[in-house]
């Protein structure tokens, strides 16, 4: 993955007076991590939502922050959108050490085709989307790729102890859990409509 960077200015607006930052296409952040104090700083809204969909919340990003010689490498740990513009709102920038570990979600991308959907018309079902891993900060991957290719008859499973992990990263997943599997076709059963016959009531005799 190419390096992902992020520029930034030191922000003195806060509290309810944020609203006229986000007006004029910035979004206001907040910088912590460990033993750190939080700094509030301010980013152009276009470019964060631009490296935040690529980096995910694994991915690493160079911050640079204006008037600072050095660049900071952050995640970003969490977005608040605005729930009818669906625009960031406020960003959780996480500044890590790269000699010290780090735990992350990191998403689980499927790919290829599964034998046995075409051969058996089984149903691939993604049963984890993300995973809990430890790595140090520059071994962190953005995504776990999943091949499927080996998927060759119904029933077929791949459980978070068969994942190839990058070199320096372990998972705290439960090796037992299944991250995908195949399922049998799904069987449809065609109602048969049923006569029903109801005879009339005997006349009541005179």
């Amino acid at each position: 993955m190419a390096t992902l960077t992020l520029e930034a200015t030191v922000r003195t607006v806060l509290g309810k007076k944020v609203k006229r930052l986000r007006q004029a296409g910035l979004v206001p952040a907040n910088i912590y991590g460990h033993n750190r104090p939080s700094e509030a700083v301010q980013i152009p809204r276009r470019e964060l939502e631009l490296v935040a969909r690529e980096a995910g919340s694994s991915g690493m990003v160079e911050l640079r922050v204006a008037g600072e010689r050095e660049v900071r490498n952050v995640l970003v740990r969490r977005l608040t959108y605005n729930a009818v513009t669906r625009r960031p709102v406020h960003a959780d920038l996480y500044q890590v050490r790269m000699d010290e570990p780090i735990v992350a979600e990191v998403p689980i991308h499927l790919t290829g085709e599964a034998p046995a959907v075409r051969a058996e018309n089984g149903n691939v079902l993604a049963l984890l989307s993300h995973i809990r891993v430890r790595a140090l900060p520059g071994d962190m991957p953005a995504a776990i790729t999943v091949d499927l290719s080996g998927l060759a008859h119904v029933d077929d499973a791949i459980a978070v102890r068969d994942l190839q992990l990058p070199a320096g990263v372990e998972s705290l997943a439960d090796p037992d859990e299944l991250v995908t599997k195949v399922n049998a076709p799904r069987v449809v059963v065609e109602e048969v409509p049923v006569e029903v016959v109801t005879e009339a009531p005997p006349a009541a005799a005179e």
